[in-house]
């Protein structure tokens, strides 16, 4: 029943409330969530550039739910926004998994409904490994198709010059230093989800299509 709800309270949003008047903006960050999005946001707002985590800013805005064009309880409505720039950034899966998996357990929070009324691959009955598994390949697929540019957010020190040039921006190198890299981190654990682990309780396709994206996106598939 919760989940009926969402669902209407989504159409409702974007059939009847939702802000008509397109606006245009300077760039996107997408991806899933738990990949480093608030980071992000502060990193570009180092650089000068008003994008905001989740909110509407003057240039932009760093979003997980804007994956998708609909109503998000966690910020602005994609469909409503057009973007100059729209960017797909990645963390290593089995980071992103084991956040999901140690930190939203219940499978009828918002997160976990929002995210299976925009990717019905996932099923309320399937394990919280196999929402969190099919959540970050399905969820990274969506965002590859909107996005002009990927990255890893394990790089970011690297990328300046690649930031420089896309953003047509000169960015001071001594940004790196401001933010610090536990931004946004939620609970800690010491048990990792694992590829072994992956492999032993997720359907063998689904793993498969895990280690496929993992290996495109420059991550290591062996534990």
């Amino acid at each position: 029943m919760k989940e009926i709800l969402f669902f209407l309270f989504l159409f409702s949003m974007t059939c009847g409330f939702a802000d008509g008047n397109d606006k245009s903006r300077f760039l996107l960050v997408t991806g899933c969530g738990r990949s480093g999005t608030e980071y992000m946001s502060l990193y570009l707002q180092a650089m000068g550039l008003q994008v905001l985590h989740e909110r509407e800013g003057e240039e932009g805005t760093v979003s997980w739910p804007m994956v998708v064009n609909n109503y998000s309880p966690w910020g602005p409505q994609a469909g409503n926004v057009k973007f100059l720039h729209a960017f797909h950034q990645v963390r290593n899966p089995l980071h992103v998994i084991t956040s999901w998996y140690v930190n939203i357990q219940d499978l009828d929070r918002d997160e976990w409904i929002f995210v299976r009324t925009h990717v019905p691959e996932i099923k309320r009955e399937d394990s919280l490994l196999v929402h969190c598994a099919k959540y970050w390949y399905y969820w990274n697929l969506k965002a590859e198709k909107m996005s002009e540019w990927r990255y890893r957010i394990e790089d970011i020190d690297k990328l300046r010059k690649k930031f420089e040039k896309r953003l047509e921006k000169p960015i001071d190198p001594n940004i790196f230093n401001q933010i610090p890299k536990n931004t946004n981190t939620w609970y800690s654990t010491s048990d990792k989800i694992t590829w072994s682990q992956l492999k032993r309780e997720i359907p063998s396709d689904l793993f498969e299509n895990l280690q496929q994206m993992a290996k495109k996106y420059g991550y290591s598939t062996q534990d």
